[in-house]
């Protein structure tokens, strides 16, 4: 009958084989394309008023106000076939993160626009 260091030394060896390391197997190379996703700028008060039709609720009026009002001051084709570039300079010396100049209501704020990725 098997002692309990012979099962314990078994099962120590067993576990060494088994937890070995694997090298990998090399994959073909893939690609992947890329579509351009067509620009579309969320308004927030239509947002709110989609959300409170989607749950049948009446739309404040104060929200469809904001909604004629955005409507009556900005074109949004405008905005969004506007070019333009933005510079990104370095927040210090270590280039941890970039500050974009964006101006907001008449007042310039520096802004990191973070992609969300790391890979990049």
């Amino acid at each position: 009958m098997p002692s309990f260091t012979q099962l314990t030394t078994a099962l120590a060896l067993y576990s060494a084989a088994a937890a070995t390391p694997v090298q990998p197997q090399k994959r073909g190379e893939f690609s992947i394309q890329q579509v351009e996703r067509s620009q579309y700028l969320k308004i927030g008060a239509e947002q709110v008023a989609k959300t409170y039709r989607k749950f049948g609720r009446a739309v404040p009026q104060h929200i469809l106000d904001a909604i004629d009002n955005y409507h009556s001051h900005f074109e949004a084709a405008s905005v969004l076939d506007a070019p333009g570039t933005a510079p990104a300079v370095p927040s210090n010396q270590y280039d941890i993160s970039y500050l974009t100049p964006v101006t907001i209501g008449g007042r310039e704020m520096h802004l990191i626009l973070d992609t969300g990725s790391a890979d990049l």
